[in-house]
This record gives structure tokens, sequence and C-alpha cells, in this order.
């Protein structure tokens, strides 16, 4: 008998042609006759199956670390076995036996007692059972075909895989960057324990009817045999069962910093990973062809700000050189040429590998991490780069590069110093004999000098430029987006030192780099000088000559830094985009006594007096989107605290906070102490400290705070509305802060903090950490971001020991003079014909594609990221129901909708809740992935993107209950009213006792949902009961 099996959901499409007699009733396919096997001798065979445990054990390489994530990388959904005949020759000639997809346990095969036999005990292990004729055979299996990580099929095109070559040509998983698994559901491939697959299916002459897997391996004569142990799943064994590795690596790097220093990651990139994952393990080895791909670079977030897990795909790469003595600097040493100069990659055809260095021993194309940094310590600052291979290096291993398919690599770098950047510029003795000691290091160190990290809005700094320090040349150092100046200038002659490698090699040429720097003469010490009225401002030049001629005894002046925006390109003019200096690196100033750099050109060592660093604006809009109006927002609040004030005015507008602002600051002439407001010398002159006193003491409100990142350009003494650059943003504003907040540094977190450990207040009304926005609200709920819970929102009395301020500036789609003007567009666009929200974030921001429910997680994981799409349900799930009553006088039935409810527990920890049984109710069918819960930041979205409070009708009854009855006259609801919505997000700290996170539809509010003085107020009861309005993600 034929039949066609059909596949669900599944991202492939070919005919399923099966063939079947009495007694073998399960996977057989045309082909009988074949040389490979005899298709008259079937016999019943078991497949025993299990996880493979190596992602999940501790493969030790420079150290081991405690945790893992035992379970989010294991789960198991959907197994496709492919079974090709083994004709010994041309696998073309191989023809396809069967194929079956198993989509869950428990699945049989329509007419048979075989399928997938669960494990009672372990839900990653299991049995097929089925028919198969005598004979060589290759046997495949592939679990989690559809998964955030891998495309199985990317060239598939019409083939049906009929035969061997097709399936090794058609299926070759492609990794699509996603480097962090969003619901635990990791790409598999199984096959006997060699390098091929073959094996022999053999009479069991002891058991009629039943079947022997056997294999040999490469090299060795010894036969294997498959367990056919039936029930309880064997020993895991690779030699007895068939072993689903997953194709991806799991990388774990932990940063330390050493004694009396402290190092700071920024960000991390990986470089040289594979495009492409051979099925097979160690087919590909050494490709010469295979193409590689760099990943985005990614900042590290303030809650693990020194470590991070990623997925990597498989990237086999065996070291062939003749060098037998190896220390661990070898690994990542750069080929230099005869200049002592990095030599990079010759790569034209490789996109975006441009910056490669080629290595004197590492195979090409072996993966490796870049990781940028700060360091402070003994009076030394330094920005440094480190590159690591990556392999497993441990025991001294170091000819080790390769990254192999279910391992788990863990990396612990402890950073004690940067002696090794010292030594390279100046050599031992620190005068001569430069050395290269650690290739893997580079960066620029400032030794000595007083040094301050500044935020990227107008900033003033008080210097001392005495003319008997001066009088022998200053070194200028700066770095920024259009390029660097590194000079020596001598005051006594008005020129650059001719004996200098001077770059740019004129003074007019380090003007245009060097326009956002800028001095005036101070009257006083400790009283910062006004930037506008008389307008004596100068260069860094001019101030440097006017410090020499200087003969009042008064040798302090005010540099002033500009905001981190430019509108052209400072060199030639020309036109720029904001992604050329937004979220950039660090722009630096420096002035000092001495400068030299390593033969590479790659280092540098700064004696320095002044070392001013300036963090650019945060943006987590998609930069390379040039239609859209977009903000950035500063790094830190300098001064924190305040209460929010009595502003002139109020405004509920969600969206403009300048516009708010403007209506807030009303006539705020005398709020800023403009003598007091940047940072000033201490006592000694040898080190800066932030003013005290920015605000007057009379208006130091939250609501003004925002004044203090402005510039008095008139110097007039009050910031007017042409003049207002830096704002306090808006609720929505500040809820795009928290819904983009992966994509910015961690500094530039709400909470810049970990939340692990962290307690609940006392007085449980108050947040540990409270953000103002612009918004008054409704009765002023929207006044308060709970910056600790992420986008919980409500009024100001969660604020009454004071809060903090972010300030944010309007960047324009383009940079121009008067983008500060231009209202910032939304980051998201709501489609209410299809109900989807789509959102312009940059890729850093977003998790990849789900076909199914989120895995459990808490607010701070990667799996509390939106989808660049997804849509929303009509309404929240209800079932049409029937009720009866009987003994009244309506009696009778009728129907009613009943609110499918759940308990905060299933929401927020079960593998699958009721979420994905939503069967829709006629939305647009634009996706073919499941109906689930959103997960917080999908369920913030939903807030601020659909009108009308999720643009469904909210205040419904039939969205509310789940009961429904008649009493002696009328049938209506009763019981319970269940007034919140659930999202799949926990908190993250368990030192509170919560439910997560959910919507208040009373409230109108994003909140947490705790087990005590708010339960029943929202009727939910002790468990958390309440409804979902289903998402799912559109591709």
């Amino acid at each position: 008998m034929d039949k066609i099996s059909k596949i669900a959901s599944i991202a492939v499409c070919f005919a399923l042609l099966w063939v079947f007699s009495a007694c073998s009733d399960d996977m057989l396919m045309e082909g009988q006759g074949a040389n490979g096997v005899d298709m008259n001798r079937m016999v019943e065979v078991e497949i025993p199956f299990s996880l493979g445990k190596g992602i999940t054990s501790h493969v030790v390489t420079r150290s081991t670390r405690a945790t893992d994530q035992q379970g989010k990388d294991s789960q198991l959904s959907g197994i496709m076995v492919f079974v090709y005949e083994n004709n010994g020759g041309d696998p073309s000639n191989d023809k396809r036996l069967a194929y079956q997809f198993f989509e869950s346990p428990l699945t049989s095969l329509e007419g048979s007692t075989g399928g997938w036999i669960p494990d009672a005990n372990d839900a990653t292990c299991g049995h097929f059972k089925f028919y198969m004729p005598v004979g060589d055979v290759y046997i495949y299996l592939i679990g989690n075909a559809q998964g955030s990580f891998i495309d199985f099929f990317p060239e598939i095109g019409e083939s049906k895989l009929a035969n061997r070559q097709d399936f090794l040509e058609k299926v070759t998983p492609k990794w699509n960057g996603n480097m962090f698994t969003v619901d635990g559901y990791l790409p598999l491939v199984g096959s006997v324990n060699n390098r091929t697959g073959a094996c022999t299916i053999k009479e069991d002459e002891s058991n009629s009817g039943k079947g022997i897997i056997t294999y040999k391996k490469e090299n060795d004569e010894n036969e294997y045999f498959i367990s056919q142990q039936t029930g309880e799943h064997p020993a895991v064994n690779q030699d007895n069962s068939f072993v689903l590795k997953r194709l991806m690596c799991k990388v774990s790097m932990e940063f330390k910093s050493g004694t009396n220093v402290t190092f700071t990651p920024i960000s991390y990139k990986f470089c040289h990973c594979a495009e492409y994952v051979s099925p097979a393990e160690d087919s590909w080895a050494g490709y010469d062809n295979l193409n590689m791909i760099d990943t985005e670079t990614v900042t590290f977030d303030a809650q693990t700000p020194s470590s991070f897990t990623v997925y990597l795909p498989e990237n086999i790469r065996e070291y062939t050189g003749d060098k037998t003595e190896w220390e661990f600097a070898d690994r990542d040493r750069v080929r230099k040429d005869d200049n002592g100069e990095n030599l990079y990659e010759n790569t034209p055809s490789q996109e975006g590998h441009e910056g490669h260095y080629q290595f004197e021993n590492a195979p090409e194309k072996s993966t490796y991490v870049e990781i940028t940094g700060k360091f402070e310590g003994n009076n030394i600052s330094a920005e440094t780069k480190y590159i690591l291979h990556l392999g497993d290096f441990s025991n001294n291993k170091f000819k080790e590069f390769s990254l192999r398919r279910d391992y788990h690599y863990q990396y612990t770098v402890t950073v004690n110093g940067v002696n090794d950047i010292v030594v390279e510029v100046k050599g031992e003795d620190g005068t001569s004999n430069p050395q290269e000691k650690n290739p893997a290091v580079e960066g620029i160190v400032f030794e000595g000098g007083a040094r301050v990290q500044l935020d990227a809005h107008y900033e003033q700094v008080e210097m001392k430029l005495m003319k008997n320090k001066i009088s022998e040349g200053v070194y200028i150092y700066a770095k920024t987006p259009f390029g660097n100046v590194s000079c020596k200038y001598l005051p006594s002659t008005q020129k650059l030192d001719p004996n200098h490698n001077n770059q740019p090699p004129s003074i007019e040429e380090a003007k245009k780099l060097l326009q956002w720097i800028e001095f005036k003469k101070q009257d006083n010490k400790g009283s910062l000088a006004s930037y506008g009225g008389d307008g004596n401002r100068m260069d860094v030049f001019a101030a440097l000559d006017h410090a020499y001629e200087n003969q009042t005894g008064n040798d302090y002046y005010t540099c002033f830094v500009d905001e981190y925006y430019y509108t052209t390109n400072p060199v030639d003019g020309s036109s720029i985009a904001l992604s050329d200096f937004i979220n950039a690196e660090d722009r630096t100033f420096s002035l000092g006594s001495d400068l030299q750099y390593s033969a590479d050109k790659q280092s540098a060592v700064a004696t320095a007096v002044y070392v001013l660093q300036q963090h650019s604006i945060a943006c987590f809009y998609d930069l390379e989107n040039q239609t859209v109006a977009k903000y950035g927002v500063e790094l830190t609040d300098e001064i924190g605290g305040l209460p929010y004030g009595s502003p002139a005015g109020e405004s509920s507008d969600a969206k403009n906070g300048r516009g708010n602002t403007i209506t807030e600051i009303g006539n705020n002439t005398g709020a800023v102490n403009w003598a007091k407001n940047g940072f000033l010398l201490d006592d000694t002159d040898s080190k800066l400290e932030a003013g005290k006193k920015r605000l007057t003491t009379d208006t130091e409100w939250a609501c003004l705070a925002c004044l203090t990142r402005n510039r008095d350009f008139n110097g007039d003494g009050t910031i007017t509305d042409d003049e207002l650059r830096w704002y306090t943003p808006a609720r929505d504003q500040m809820l795009g802060l928290w819904i983009g907040e992966p994509a910015l540094p961690a500094k530039a977190a709400l909470y810049p903090y970990s939340t692990e450990g962290m307690e609940r207040p006392s007085n449980k009304s108050q947040s540990l950490y409270p953000i103002f926005t612009s918004t008054y609200g409704d009765n002023g709920i929207d006044r308060v971001i709970w910056a600790e819970e992420g986008c919980t929102f409500g009024s100001d009395y969660a604020a009454q020991n004071g809060g903090y301020v972010r300030a944010g500036r309007n960047l324009g789609a383009t940079p121009s003079k008067t983008s500060y003007e231009t209202p910032a567009q939304p980051y998201y666009q709501y489609d209410k014909s299809t109900r989807t929200i789509e959102v312009f974030l940059t890729d850093n921001a977003l998790r990849s594609f789900s076909y199914r429910e989120l895995a459990p997680h808490h607010e701070r994981s990667v799996i509390n990221r939106p989808y660049k799409k997804f849509q929303v349900a009509k309404h929240p799930y209800v079932k049409t129901q029937t009720a009866s009553c009987g003994g009244h006088l309506v009696g009778g039935s009728e129907k009613y909708s009943q609110l499918q409810t759940m308990s905060a527990t299933e929401a927020k920890e079960a593998v699958t809740t009721i979420a994905s049984q939503y069967p829709g109710d006629k939305e647009a069918s634009i996706s073919n992935a499941v109906w689930r819960l959103p997960n917080q930041r999908e369920l913030a979205l939903m807030v601020v993107a659909m009108p009308n409070y999720m643009d469904y009708d909210m205040d419904n009854k039939i969205y509310h209950y789940a009961n429904y009855g008649c009493s002696d006259l009328f049938w209506g609801y009763s019981g319970d009213k269940y007034e919140i919505l659930h999202c799949r997000t926990s908190f993250s700290s368990t030192q509170w006792t919560q439910y997560g996170f959910m919507y208040n539809t009373r409230g109108k509010q994003m909140q947490m949902l705790w087990t005590e003085d708010q339960g029943t107020n929202l009727g939910q009861g002790t468990t958390g009961m309440g409804g979902c309005l289903c998402v799912r993600d559109v591709q």
C-alpha cells in the first residue's frame, strides 16, 4: 500500500512515498532489488538515541567555572530520520530507502507499533522502532531542524534528497550569525560513531524477526553493536547509541582583575566563524574554501559586566606547521613586515575582513575573539584590545585551535596590568630595546596625570597651564572618529617640533580634528569661565601660547568640551552618517610630556598631564536606516538623588521629551551654577573632581537637571529653547531605552548594576532606582520608571527619596545643525490591519526568530528581546463554552466566552503554556510560528506601539472572567475577576518573592506581580491567575 506522509511546519518540502507490505509496516520506499540491501528480508530494529553531554560537561581550558546553564540548551523537538542504501561507491547510486519526521515523543507510524518511544526518566533520550531491510545502509538523524541558529536546507530547491549525493550536497547547515539561544533548541545531528554514518543491519539469529545494527570505525577492524535493549535507555555511550550532537559549541568567558587594578570589559567580537557546518563530524576539517564571517560587536551588559556565554558553529582548524617549542603568546603572534608593522589578510573577496591580521602560527581561518576594555591602576589608565584564539589549549596544548561541536569551552582571563604594552613600546629598561612580549594585547597607556571620564553632552574641565611646565614643548594626543592627533607643540616657537613624527603634519590640519576642544582663561581657581559673553575662547594651540606668555600668576583655564555630535567630517567638510560617531569609541584628548609608539603603531604610552575621555552618544536604533529620526542618550547621571521638584508646567505626551522639557523648565534663569558645572581641580591641582553643586540650592530639582548638560551659548544665564539640546525623555522614550538596552554600553543601562541577590526594599511601594520621565500622564502615573525592574512604571510616589535623570538628545535621521529640533520618530511601527509591530532597533537589541514558545527566562536574559517583527492576537485567549442553568426562572443554557487563565508559575516556568493552544481568530495569516506568551519587552512594545490600550476592548467583561452562569433572573459573569495579562518573563533576583512581570489592565501599567500586597486587589488570588494576549514572530 502506498501513502503520502505530510510534514507539518517544516521549512523544507519534499514528497515522502512509503512502500508497505503486510509485515513491514514502516518507513520503506521504492528501490527494491538495490545492491546494498535485500528488500525481501525485513527485520525490526531499534535506534536508541540521546543528546550529547559535551556541551553541558566541563571542558577545562585556562580555568574552570562552576556555573552552567543545565537544560537551557538541551530541549528536543522534532527528529528527522534519513536512511540511504550503501552500495559502496558513488553516493549518487545510494538511493533513499526511508524518511520520517517524528514531531514529538509518542509519535507512531500509521498501522504500526513503532515510532518515537520516549524514555521514562530522561526527555532527551528515547528509541525509534521500525522495520528495515537487511544490508548496508547510512542512517542520519537531524534534530531541532526548525531553530534559531541553523538553516539545515539553505539550497534545497526542488530536490527530494532522493540519493545520498543530494543529501550531502543539499543538507549544508548554514549559520545565521545568532550567538544566543532563545528557546533551548539547538541544531542536532546524529549517526553511529564513525565519520560517515555507514552501518549494517543484520538479522538477530537468537530473536526471530529482530534486527541488529553494527558498524565499524575508521582504521579499526572491531565491530560495534547498537544496543537493541527494549525499555530503559542504555547508558550514554557513543559506541552503543545514536548520539545527537549539537552543531554548535558553547563558549563562556570571564574576565577578572588582578590585585589593586580594575579592568572593565567593554565589547567583544568573534572573527573567522564558519558560515556552514558539516552534518558529519570532522568531514570539513581544514576545508580552505569554507566561507568565514565575523559576528556583530556586542557590548557587555550590566547583569554580567565581566562575562558572557555564546554559541558558535564548529570550526576545525589543525596546526600543520613544524614549530615544536610553544608558549601561550605564540598562539596569537602577528606577522610583521620589515618595518615591524602588522600584516593584514589579503582577502578582497571577503567583505568585512579588511582589519584581520595575519598570524604566524594560528591556522588560517581559525576562530578568535577581540575584546576591548579599560584598565585602571597604579596611576595608569589604558584603553586595550585583546586577541584570543579559541580552542582547548588546556594542559599547554597550545597547538589546538579547533572549535568542536557539542563542546563547552570555558575561559577565565585575569588582567594583572598593562606592562606588556609598556614593554612593547619602551623596552624592558623603559628607554630602549622594545619587544612584543604579548602580541594579543594592544592599546594606548596613559601614565600619571589628572584623568576624567566625560559623558557625551557638553562639559567643562578646569586645567592649570604653567609656562615652566610647557616651555620644552607639549605632547598633544587626540583620538576621534575621523582621525587622530599625535604631535609635539613648541609654544616658544609657536610651531610643531620638526624632530617629532607629527600626525597630522601641520597645525591647521590638527586644528580641524580638535574643533571640539576650546579654552578660556578663568578669573580664579575653582570658578569655571563662562562660555558665552565676551567670546574670548581659544583653540588648544592658542591656549598654550597664552599660557606661555602669561605674566599674571593665574594659571587656570576652563577647557570646554563640545557634545559628541558632528554635522560634517571635520577634516574635509564632507557628508557623514550617524553611524560614523554614534555608539563609537570614546573620544580622547590629552596634554602630556612624552608620547611613544610601538613599531607596529598599534600601541602607545603617553606620560600625561591631563587626559579627557568622552563617551559617545548611545543609541539603540538601527543606524543604517537613514529615514527614521532618532534620539540618543547620555551614559550616566552625574547628579542623581534629587526630587522631581515643581516644574513650570506639565505634559502628558508620552513620545516627545524635548517638547515636554521646554514646558517644564520655563524661565530657568539662575537654575544652573555655571561656575561649578563641570570638573574642578582639587587642592593639590593633581586630580579632577566633579562639581558638587551644579544646580543652585533653590532649584536642585530633577526636572531641571538636564539643563546642566546643555551650553549657555550667549552667556545670559538661561537655557533658551534654541539652546536646549539635551532634555528629559518622555515615558515611551525611557521605555525605549529599556527595550533597546542590550545594544547600549553596560554603563548606559537604566539600572547599571547586577540585580543578582538584590533584596526587595522594606517599603514595597518604593523603587530602588527610580528614573524620572518628563511625562506626567493620568494622575502622574507615567512619571517614574522602576529601573531595577526594566519597564515597570508608575507615579513619583515610588521616588520619595529622590530619583535619577537620563538626559536624551534628538539626533535626526542624518546629521544636521538643527537635528536637536527634529522630534525623534518611534522606534517601532504598528500595522493595524495585520496587528504587527515592527521595530527599528540595531541587531544587538534583537533576538533570533523563534517558531515556538520562548524558554523560561528573566528580564536580563537574551531571550527577553523582541524579534524584528511580531504579530499580536486580536484579543486575550477566550474559548466559547456553554453554561447550563436549571431550577431557576431563566433556565436552559447559553453560550459564553470563557477567559483562558493560567497561574503565574505556569506562565514563567512551564515548557509550553496554554498560549500555544490559541487557535487564532481570523488574524492575518502571515506566520507559521506558534502563538505564545510575549516576553516582557514585547509586552512593553504592545503598550507603547498599539493605540487604546493594546487595540482591543480591554474593559469588556469577556476578557476578565472564567465563570458564567445564571441567577434567578439573569445570566452573567461571576467569581474572580482577572485583571492581569501574563508574559513569559520572571524577575532575575531570587531574593524577591514575586511572580515576575505582567500588565495590569485596571491600572494600565507594566508591573511586577507580587504574591502579597497586590494579589487580591488584582483578583488573581494567591496563585497569580491571569489571562494572556498571545503573540508570534513574523519572519
